[in-house]
């Protein structure tokens, strides 16, 4: 009986070291995810900022190559694209001179 336990014991043991195994590499997988992710907005907020800098200085910007550029970094911003107005005089990057 005691041979049976220390089996169950050890076969825990084992299951227990999987699991942690298991969980330390899925908690690395997010954090790179997250760090990923930090990267994206951080390109698209600095698109976005030069975007808004040349509005301010009066240049004309056109928002849908503005979001074209932002949806290489985040593709789920396609959907915004779809809903803007087709207008290509749209002021507020990819900016021209006034």
């Amino acid at each position: 009986m005691k041979h049976n336990r220390d089996l169950d014991l050890q076969d825990a043991r084992k299951e227990l070291q999987y699991l942690e195994r298991h969980i330390e590499e899925s908690e690395k997988r997010s954090v790179l995810h997250a760090k990923e992710e930090c990267r994206q907005l951080v390109a698209v907020a600095s698109l976005l900022v030069t975007a808004l800098e040349n509005a301010v200085k009066g240049n004309l910007v056109d928002m849908d190559c503005v979001l074209s550029a932002c949806t290489t970094h985040l593709p789920d911003l396609e959907k915004l694209r779809s809903n803007l107005p087709s207008s290509k005089q749209q002021q507020g990057f990819c900016s021209k001179q006034r």
